[in-house]
């Protein structure tokens, strides 16, 4: 109760309320043979990010070429079954030679999150996530895996929040570098 002395400073129920639908991303074909040329560089001694960039640059290159049409072909057909829009459209570009290589998008934090706003994202409404490892996107896990507890991922309105449990998660074997992380979340609200 807040008129308690021994009350707490922050009432943690609100922490848990449900903020929106947070689901496992799907990559197209192209995607999926990038992230497994980065699995393989990572597994003879690359960095992560050196395995990505050199991945990036090559698929760059590729894509000035006629080898990259197949590519472009598969992620064609994946976008198509997905009903999805954009996707398809760029993969279309993408398989003329050259097509996909025209004006390159602002990288500027402004840039970024206006695009954000426009796909749907609540750039107003951040979300925070503490670990103590590093990713690069949040994957779905059996419920029954070692360290959950419960199904989903724990996500804090409150950055504080997020880094108490980041601070916590070497002392419970759950990585060695604790940090928070800001994710923006895109929400679909239910009529009842």
């Amino acid at each position: 109760m807040p008129g308690r002395p021994d009350a707490p400073a922050y009432d943690w129920r609100q922490s848990f309320r449900p903020a929106g639908e947070l689901k496992a991303t799907r990559s197209t074909p192209s995607e999926w043979v990038g992230d497994r040329a980065v699995d393989g560089l990572m597994a003879h001694c690359a960095d992560a990010y050196a395995a990505r960039h050199l991945v990036n640059g090559m698929g760059n290159i590729l894509s000035l070429t006629p080898f990259a049409v197949p590519f472009f072909a598969a992620d064609l057909i994946d976008a198509k079954n997905r009903d999805d829009v954009w996707g398809a459209a760029k993969a279309a570009a993408g398989m003329v030679p050259g097509g996909g290589a025209g004006k390159q998008l602002a990288i500027d934090i402004e840039s970024r999150m206006a695009r954000a706003s426009e796909m749907g994202f609540r750039t107003e409404t951040p979300l925070y996530h503490g670990t103590g490892r590093t990713f690069d996107a949040i994957k779905s896990v059996p419920t029954d895996a070692p360290g959950q507890v419960l199904p989903g991922v724990s996500l804090s309105l409150n950055p504080e929040i997020a880094s108490e449990f980041a601070l916590r998660a070497p002392d419970r074997g759950l990585g060695e570098y604790p940090q928070v992380y800001k994710l923006l979340h895109r929400r679909r609200i239910r009529q009842l």
